[in-house]
């Protein structure tokens, strides 16, 4: 399908990415300085949307170098967030 990326700016969270298919790639570039982390939810659309989700840190935890991870087929969202510049999070499907 292709690949697209978002601007995270620092200090806020992404918008919220739902229905990634499985095998999905999440990549963050945090900007110079910065760091990057991502979080997925398990839980339903309707309780992301009502700001009711669990969100769990993903396995690499916060990085400050280019890192990917591949999505699990039981995630419904994904977002990511910045700390001291932006970055970016890219997702190619």
């Amino acid at each position: 399908m292709g690949t697209k990326n978002y601007l995270v700016g620092a200090g806020v969270d992404s918008e919220i990415i739902y229905n990634l298919p499985k095998d999905s790639t999440v990549t963050l570039k945090p900007g110079s300085g910065g760091s990057m982390s991502a979080y997925a939810t398990t839980s339903s659309e309707d309780d992301v949307k009502a700001g009711n989700a669990d969100w769990e840190l993903w396995p690499a935890g916060a990085v400050t170098k280019i890192t990917s991870d591949s999505i699990d087929s039981s995630i419904t969202a994904i977002k990511a967030s910045a700390v001291g510049v932006s970055g970016i999070l890219r997702v190619r499907v």
